[in-house]
């Protein structure tokens, strides 16, 4: 089927109105509910989507402090079809709106309010001891409003006088924001509406009912929701209340909700084919879409030779899915096909490693993307990530060394704003970025910690005595500012390789 025809000053509100006008009857998704242990489905339609967003925006109306597009609301909410509705709720209203991870932890969700400063954190009652624990980090330092949300099952419920109708105001200029997932401490990315827009008009493949294993507050989870929006013959699963994806419950979805296309991460789909029956459903997909990381060759290998029509799909949270989602039985699955509305500078540093400056339709500038891609030899428009080199790391010891793993561990510290760590056998190199200045005597106090969150990150059993064990050098400094991860690696790297070290700060 093809597609809602879209302009440029076509809106999310307006997909959702014409939908609910032309085909009110048709499924929006599958929400999902656990019952003594089985699934369940709640079948929204249309009709009952559009009546769920004006309830929403008028419990919005009265529960906001102000009711101004000033204001700027933080979301915290559980990734079911609520978030949804407050979303298309508070964009019908011009509010921007900051979108959460209910997976982060108090630290990082404290370091991502301070970063916005809104008004209201709207928090749902499963991450209302989440968001209280967060605030109170703050102290007196910050106001934050925080206000328990609706869940969605009261949202099904009529709030509105039959002559209210739906707010469909022009959206904000900076409508919502998303924040960063995966290496490092996450950061907000400010995103105008036109973001929501280009999700929908992804150029996919396939019919019928979707499945995304991301959280709706990551693009590739907004994805589904949006082609549903879009797309006539598309609807979509939206999973349990604070589900936790893993490879037994993916399969079990697909075979229960006879699913037709998947996007997932590698890890699960690596896990899936041990699962009894995964390999086989998953061949029965219209498309199995993987993106955030590299799936290893042996496991593509083993799934596009069983039949498994795969995609690899780039994402970033500032750009959005910049790929495309349409498979070909001559693409190779290792490599990931650009957007034909995104203009794309090749920067090679050899025949065929690259580093890429992207810019997708509607953007003003190029961005240049994190780490470094390899380009197809036979087609100019197909790339793939390089794996990190240092991902595992054998020292002549034979102790192995996961420097994205100590990384993790050490950006979830209060009082680290950054990590990197680098392998230089014999040595281990870690770099930090405190939160704030800090005297001698502070950083003095602060490596116990640092050194406890190192040890825990090894591979468990394998240490005995950390500073005995491994030449670890922990140091301090101020990192230069720039949102190129790479370049900051590459630039921390030749100088601690030039001098040997670094200078503290």
């Amino acid at each position: 089927m093809e597609a809602l025809p879209m302009h440029s000053t076509t809106t999310v509100l307006d997909l959702l109105e014409r939908n609910a006008r032309v085909t009110p009857l048709r499924t929006f998704c599958l929400q999902l509910e656990e019952s003594a242990g089985k699934l369940q489905c709640l079948t929204i339609k249309y009709e009952t989507l559009i009546q769920m967003v004006c309830n929403c925006q008028i419990w919005l109306k009265s529960h906001l402090p102000t009711f101004s597009t000033d204001i700027s609301v933080a979301m915290l909410l559980d990734s079911d079809v609520g978030l949804i509705v407050h979303l298309f709720a508070a964009i019908g209203l011009g509010i921007p709106t900051f979108l959460l991870s209910n997976r982060l932890s108090p630290y990082r969700l404290r370091n991502l309010l301070l970063s916005r400063a809104p008004l209201v954190l709207l928090a749902s009652k499963s991450c209302m001891p989440l968001a209280k624990e967060a605030l109170e980090l703050f102290g007196t330092n910050m106001q934050v409003r925080l206000q328990c949300s609706l869940q969605y099952q009261e949202l099904l419920v009529p709030l509105r006088e039959k002559t209210e109708k739906l707010h469909h105001g022009p959206p904000a200029h900076k409508a919502f924001a998303l924040h960063t997932y995966g290496e490092g401490p996450p950061r907000f990315f400010v995103l105008p509406h036109r973001y929501l827009m280009t999700l929908a008009d992804s150029a996919a493949s396939g019919h019928g009912m979707m499945l995304s294993t991301f959280p709706l507050q990551h693009c590739c989870g907004l994805l589904a929701p949006m082609l549903s929006l879009t797309l006539p013959g598309v609807s979509f699963v939206a999973t349990p209340t604070s589900w936790i994806p893993c490879a037994d419950s993916v399969v079990q979805i697909l075979r229960q909700f006879k699913v037709k296309s998947l996007i997932t991460s590698p890890r699960i789909l690596e896990h899936a084919t041990k699962v009894p029956g995964g390999t086989s459903h998953l061949r029965k997909l219209d498309y199995v879409a993987y993106t955030s990381d590299v799936l290893l060759y042996e496991v593509g290998q083993q799934l596009a030779a069983a039949g498994v029509k795969l995609i690899n799909v780039f994402s970033t949270a500032e750009l959005g899915i910049i790929s495309s989602l349409t498979y070909s039985p001559n693409r190779d699955w290792r490599f990931f096909r650009l957007r034909k509305d995104v203009l794309c500078n090749t920067i090679f540093s050899s025949d065929s490693e690259c580093k890429l400056e992207i810019r997708p339709s509607g953007c003003n500038g190029y961005t240049r993307l994190d780490g470094t891609f390899i380009r197809n030899t036979t087609t100019s428009t197909d790339f793939r990530l390089m794996e990190r080199s240092d991902k595992v790391v054998s020292l002549a010891q034979g102790i192995l060394v996961r420097p994205w793993v100590i990384e993790d561990a050490l950006n979830e510290h209060v009082n680290v704003c950054k990590a990197l760590v680098y392998v230089l056998d014999p040595r281990v190199v870690v770099v930090i970025e405190p939160t704030t200045d800090m005297t001698e005597l502070q950083r003095s106090q602060l490596e116990p910690d640092i050194l406890s969150l190192i040890e825990d990150a090894f591979e468990y059993g394998q240490m005995h005595d950390l500073e005995k064990e491994v030449e670890l050098e922990i140091i301090f400094c101020d990192f230069p500012r720039t949102v190129d991860e790479a370049a900051l690696r590459d630039g921390i790297y030749k100088e601690i390789k030039r001098d040997g070290s670094m200078n503290s700060t």
